[in-house]
């Protein structure tokens, strides 16, 4: 992201994390990623809101932004499914994958391309999926997570879009948590947005909070991706947790601009 961004590790003044399998309780990821980049100083945290984490995390960096108190911060989605897989749950184990993605995010002096986001969260529904101190391995009730993600990631698409006095028509591509084939599909088909979702869990499983980012990489390494373009991001994961927003795809300010693979700009 960094190289795609034509930044050095010294410019980004914070590190954001979206993970559920650190490599420690203690510390964070972030602190770790901030040193092994060597960027000096910065501020560093990490956020756990499953695999929704990185749509939570863009937020915190856009206000973070709009707030002044950064001007770039690399945000990260990464987890390392493997490591809480029941292998021996063939309902489950299938699904997962290892992963890692990262953007840039950087103020401008022009109108903003991120947000708005909306997010909720229902902790009647936190037995549904979890992970269990007994096992410490991932169970999923598979139907009933099933129809939440659908209602929840379609409804928060449909207040972004409200909010945003847009329609599903408008959208140029639908990027959402790459849970599993069947809910994307519904929820593109909900929103009007059938033939305009990107789905590659079939290469690479749902890697949870890293699937956003991954996605929104490969769409732009394939050209998916035009100045101007209007994604709409959308999310859900375990407590349960879900969210969307907005992208305005564009091109990075510099000296001699260029497009970028994965680098949004912001104001």
């Amino acid at each position: 992201a960094l190289l795609d961004a034509d930044l050095e590790p010294a410019e980004i003044d914070q590190v954001i994390i979206a993970t559920t399998t650190p490599d420690e309780q203690m510390p964070g990821v972030a602190p770790l990623v901030q040193e092994a980049l060597g960027i000096g100083g910065a501020g560093a945290f990490d956020i756990n809101a499953a695999c929704a984490g990185f749509l939570y995390a863009l937020a915190v960096g856009d206000s973070l932004i709009r707030s002044g108190t950064a001007r770039r911060i690399l945000v990260c989605g990464s987890d390392v499914m493997s490591r809480i897989t029941d292998y021996t749950d063939r309902n489950t184990c299938i699904l997962f994958g290892d992963g890692a993605g990262a953007v840039v995010l950087e103020r401008i002096e022009e109108e903003s391309r991120i947000g708005p986001f909306t997010f909720g969260s229902d902790g009647s529904g936190a037995s549904l999926l979890h992970i269990p101190p007994s096992s410490g391995l991932i169970e999923m009730q598979g139907r009933e997570v099933y129809r939440h993600a659908v209602e929840k990631m379609s409804s928060s698409i449909e207040e972004v879009l409200f909010v945003s006095g847009l329609r599903g028509g408008d959208i140029d591509l639908l990027l959402g948590h790459q849970a599993n084939e069947r809910i994307l599909r519904a929820v593109a088909e909900r929103m009007g947005m059938a033939g305009r979702a990107l789905v590659n869990i079939g290469d690479w499983g749902n890697t949870s909070a890293a699937s956003i980012p991954i996605a929104l990489a490969e769409a732009s390494a394939a050209g998916k991706l035009q100045q101007d373009d209007t994604i709409v991001l959308a999310a859900f994961g375990a407590g349960f947790v879900w969210g969307a927003g907005l992208v305005r795809w564009g091109v990075r300010v510099t000296d001699e601009a260029s497009t970028t693979t994965e680098s949004l700009t912001n104001v």
